[in-house]
């Protein structure tokens, strides 16, 4: 649970005294606000297409019991037409100068990164870890056009990176001694739709973060054309270090741009063996997808080698590309929009699929029972782990590698059990070993891992 890094990241780019909800807003919540800060003129929403319908309910209590209050709408839902009859004010593009206008701020301030706190909880076979991470904004839009992407429509398509290296190791530091200051370990993500996209700056930033007395393992997502611009060694070895990354792929049968001329197989493999595991994402449910290909796209993708894999079904989004193409072919269906962008619901007209959830909840439920076959989440964790080439956790591994061989010959040695079954009680062990002693939260906050190791 992200503690709200959408308005988090207009405060600290604006002079004016707020409070950020970390929470999802209520009706009752926001009235508790209104009484305690009588004098309050302006509430800010991020809005979303899941929680579009309490946005709707909150707008419309305001307008009726406290017209005074002004209400200001960013984020994806700010695309919705409804949006600009329900808030006296919109916030377009990166957000921060509609902002600070509305605030009668100047534009030509500099941005300042936001980096806000975001609580994980993890349980496995019983044992549950909870941890905080920070969730980090440094760069702004996207340079690639999918068609899907709701970042492209709420940025028209500019993408700007304007932070210096000076700026980035900062906002590393103080993101540390606010969010874990007692831990030697920190988990920082990225939220950037392209992370480390500012090739020369991030370089940089690697490099001068070799020696921090503390360790920032990072995870982004990003392209494939930006992360092969590094090298595994740049983004291992320092106390900043690359733990996970997640690749946007959506296709292996028709490639988006941001994939073409890669060989992602050969990139993956690269990073992988250096302890970096990637996440590939894609999507089914394509207008060229049918009941046959969409399976061998699967099994190109599998062929990845990837440690991990995101499945989602193609959703639509307010003012994408392909939104207003189905909007224009009266393709869409007439539902709240929480199901425009809801896991497993089809919320337009397929040629090959039924729409709602008859079609995609079956193929997605198979789709991840053959990305899950044979598997074991944190023993595949483990061994990447275990891969990483970097000073500061070398005393961690080696007691790892001990704990693991006194597991292995422990249950070998143990006549109770079958010859063939022993592999697997020693992968069990292993994985429960590395859960218990060296985890600490998921890397990428997703509903919808599904894992191949």
């Amino acid at each position: 649970m992200p503690e709200n890094p959408h308005c988090n990241f207009l405060k600290q780019n604006t002079h004016r005294d707020g409070y950020v909800m970390p929470e999802p807003a209520t009706i009752e919540s926001i009235e508790k606000l209104i009484q305690d800060e009588p004098d309050l003129r302006n509430i800010v929403f991020a809005v979303y297409s899941n929680g579009y319908s309490s946005f709707r309910d909150i707008a419309t209590y305001l307008h009726k019991e406290h017209p005074q209050i002004e209400i200001v709408a960013g984020a994806v839902g700010s695309l919705y037409d409804e949006t600009q009859r329900l808030a006296h004010h919109i916030l377009r593009g990166n957000q921060i100068d509609d902002m600070r206008r509305l605030l009668d701020e100047s534009t030509l301030d500099p941005y300042h990164i936001s980096t806000a706190p975001s609580h994980t909880s993890t349980t496995y076979n019983g044992v549950t870890k909870n941890s905080k991470i920070g969730v980090m904004i440094s760069s702004y839009g996207c340079p690639y056009e999918c068609d899907f992407c709701p970042t492209t429509a709420q940025y028209q398509g500019k993408y700007s990176i304007p932070h210096s290296a000076d700026e980035i190791v900062e906002a590393i530091h103080e993101a540390h001694d606010t969010i874990a200051p007692d831990e030697p370990i920190m988990s920082l993500s990225i939220a950037d739709p392209q992370g480390l996209g500012d090739v020369p700056v991030w370089k940089e930033v690697f490099q001068r973060c070799q020696n921090m007395g503390f360790m920032v393992e990072l995870a982004t997502t990003t392209s494939s054309k930006i992360l092969r611009q590094y090298s595994p060694d740049e983004l291992m070895q320092g106390d900043l270090c690359l733990s996970c990354v997640n690749i946007g792929v959506e296709s292996m049968l028709s490639p988006y741009i941001k994939n073409r001329g890669v060989d992602l197989k050969k990139e993956i493999e690269t990073y992988q063996s250096a302890g970096i595991r990637a996440v590939v994402t894609f999507i089914i449910g394509h207008d060229w997808h049918n009941l046959d290909n969409i399976w061998e796209d699967v099994d190109k993708i599998q062929q990845l080698g990837a440690s991990s894999y995101i499945v989602s079904n193609m959703m639509m989004e307010r003012g994408t590309t392909i939104f207003n193409r189905m909007q224009s072919e009266g393709r869409l269906l007439d539902v709240p929009p929480e199901f425009e962008a809801t896991y497993g619901y089809q919320s337009f007209r397929h040629p090959n699929f039924e729409p709602g959830f008859n079609t995609m909840v079956p193929i997605l439920s198979q789709i991840e029972a053959k990305l899950n076959q044979g598997t074991d989440l944190f023993f595949g964790d483990e061994q990447f782990y275990l891969k990483r080439d970097n000073a500061r956790i070398t005393q961690i591994q080696a007691q790892l590698r001990t704990r693991m061989k006194e597991i292995e010959k422990t249950v070998m040695a143990d006549n109770s059990l079958q010859t063939d079954s022993k592999k697997g009680e020693i992968k069990r062990q292993q994985a429960q070993l590395y859960y218990d002693t060296t985890f600490r939260n998921i890397d990428l906050f997703h509903p919808y891992l599904t894992w191949n190791v």
